[in-house]
Order: C-alpha cells, then structure tokens, then sequence
C-alpha cells in the first residue's frame, strides 16, 4: 500500500536525519591546555516518551564536535572542509574531504527503489524569526503525514558550514535511499545551523514528536585536546566512493516504458 509505504519512508527519513537519543553525557579529555570555545547546548524532547536530553557541540575556530556522538567520533574542520572519524575502539582515524563525503551519499541517493513511492519534499518557506538574537528562516520536509520544520539560523560564533559537514557525514541507509533524496539535498545545501528542528509523525490517535532545540551559546575555555587526535591512533584510509549500478537513475526521474528508445536530452547525474 502507497499510503503504508510513506509510512516506513518517513520513519527511514526520522532515523536517517536524526542522531539517536542517547544520555547527556560528558565528553572525556585530558587534563592540560585550554582554548576559548563556542559552546552550543542542544536539548532534545522525544514525546510521547517524555523524554529529555541534551548534548553539547564544541567549536573553536574552524575545529568542532559533538557530545552525541559515542564511540567513533567525528572532528569537523570547517576551513578545510574535512571530517576526521577518531574510533576510540579500534584506536584509528581516518579524514575525508566534504567533496568525498558528498559524492558518496549521492552515489547512495541514486540507488533505486523496488517500486514507486511518495517522495519527502524539501521546501524554504522564506519565513523568518529571531531565535537566540539570530535571525533564522523556516524549511519543511513533508512526506505523507510526516513533517519536519527547520529553522536554520546564521550565528557569527558558529561556521555557516558546520551543519552541512555534519548532515553529510553521517549515517546513510540506502533502502530506500531514492525517497528521501531530494529533501536530503536540501539539508545538505542549507546554510547556517539547525537552531530548532521539530519532526512529527501521526502514529494512530497519538502523535510521535522528535524536538531538538538549541538552548544556549556561551563562550568557554575548554580543553584542548577536545581538538586533538589522541596519540598511539592509527591513520587509516578513507573508503572509496563507488560508482552506482549501471541500472540507477537519478532520484525523481521514472524508467522510460519498455521498449521506449532513449532520450537524446538524458544526461547523467552529477
């Protein structure tokens, strides 16, 4: 059914675009020098768990991360526009430039799906309001009874970049990848940071609301090695972006009816 499909679609795009729940924690460092940093408090609602927590993003100059992420985690560099995964398990790590990360997730965006389905849409509604003393605009991503409602704000202690290096290297699931992915470019080309994001999903006479809000930007001194790979890691190479199969089509475009000749205007996709 159409209408189950956009179902499942939706619960894929929820998973895909928002890091798991998971206990405010500490993010661990060595004791010794600091550096000021920007410091960003995002609290995070799940109802109708009524559920609360929240983690923190360090930025300092061009290097940021994030509390909520566990074991592997990510240090973005902002000015070379370079993610770093530092797995603290396996005591590895291993940098990739946005231009790879972005043509991977658009190689799996490509990945076609068994049948056609309803497809999230990515709308700037060009509505703004003030949030934090930062003047944010307003997006929607709708699929179905989903909906997601951005606000993205541009804030001069945060990089215009941070969010896009941190949406496209993350998690991909690419079952049904070709759904969700012109609202994924649309996350991936917006510009500033999520100051507040509210998903929400009607699940029989009830509601599943997902509500990430940034509390609070203050400036601290902070450990440096937060910034730092820890010494004895072993740098590893980054996985090579693949072509997609012969069979895929770009997300959007329908397969041309049996026996139809091909178009003289079909192109690649980027």
């Amino acid at each position: 059914m159409i209408f189950r499909g956009a179902i499942v679609a939706a619960l894929l795009l929820a998973a895909c675009q928002q890091s798991e729940i998971v206990p405010a924690r500490r993010t661990a460092a060595r004791r010794g020098p600091t550096v000021r940093a920007t410091v960003i408090t995002v609290q995070t609602t799940l109802q109708p768990a009524d559920r609360t927590t929240a983690h923190t993003v360090f930025v300092a100059g061009s290097k940021a991360r994030s509390t909520d992420d566990a074991e592997m985690w990510r240090l973005y560099d902002t000015s070379a526009k370079t993610v770093t995964f530092v797995n603290d398990l396996e005591r590895t790590w291993r940098t990739e430039s946005m231009t790879s990360l972005l043509a991977r997730r658009r190689t799996a965006m490509r990945r076609p799906v068994d049948r056609e389905l309803p497809r999230a849409r990515f709308e700037a509604t060009g509505a703004q309001r003030e949030i934090l003393g930062a003047r944010a605009t307003q997006s929607f991503i709708r699929l179905g009874g989903y909906q997601r409602e951005l606000w993205f704000a541009q804030h001069p202690l945060i990089p215009d970049d941070l969010h896009a290096l941190m949406h496209v290297s993350g998690e991909t699931s690419t079952r049904l990848a070709a759904i969700v992915a012109q609202a994924d470019e649309g996350l991936t080309n917006a510009r500033g940071f999520p100051f507040v994001d509210r998903a929400e999903l009607p699940y029989g006479k009830s509601k599943m609301t997902v509500d990430r809000a940034v509390t609070a930007i203050q400036q601290k001194d902070v450990a440096s090695s937060l910034f730092q790979i820890p010494a004895g890691y072993e740098q590893i190479k980054a996985p090579v972006a693949r072509r997609p199969p012969a069979s895929s089509r770009p997300p959007g475009r329908k397969a041309p009816a049996a026996g139809s000749p091909p178009s003289s205007t079909t192109r690649t996709a980027p």
